[in-house]
């Protein structure tokens, strides 16, 4: 045998014993695939003017369109001018301010969030309540455009 091939024959011994000891020619596993759940939000309804010192109330509906079932989230967020003096979530599920969270909800299961604003001395001209549906990451949301809606206030 020629040096060069008993060289090669070693590295290739080597190399295969280096691979069956430390799994490197073990089959992976694929990564684990999320359920897919699309989460969206369906109608945010409240006023369109209010008053500083006074309380309005968004009411915010959301869906999950599926196909699978998912833990559904509503979170609210308040521009600078406004403050949460409450919420009440559908189901008499308690609220984990300043957001209700929904376990398995079924696919085309509705529900409804109430959010309960305070216009503070500060705000300006306009504030905004915003409300986002999500899942703290327990299923993939395939079309995350319609997580989203916000009301604008005129303040007056």
């Amino acid at each position: 045998m020629r040096p060069s091939h008993v060289f090669v024959s070693l590295l290739t011994l080597c190399s295969l014993l280096l691979t069956v000891t430390f799994g490197g020619m073990a089959p992976r596993r694929a990564a684990a695939q999320l359920p897919i759940a699309d989460l969206a939000i369906v109608r945010l309804t409240g006023p369109n003017q209010a008053k500083v010192g006074h309380v309005v109330k968004a009411k915010v509906v959301t869906t999950n369109l599926g196909p699978d079932a998912s833990e559904t989230d509503a979170i609210v967020t308040l521009s600078a001018g406004l403050e949460l003096s409450g919420m009440q979530c559908d189901r008499g599920v308690s609220p984990d301010t300043p957001a209700c969270e929904y376990s398995n909800v079924a696919p085309g299961t509705r529900l409804t969030t109430l959010a309960f604003v305070l216009v503070l001395p500060s705000a300006g001209p306009t504030e905004t309540i915003t409300f986002c549906t999500g899942n703290e990451g327990q299923t993939e949301d395939p079309n995350p455009n319609n997580d989203c809606s916000t009301i604008s206030l005129g303040i007056g």
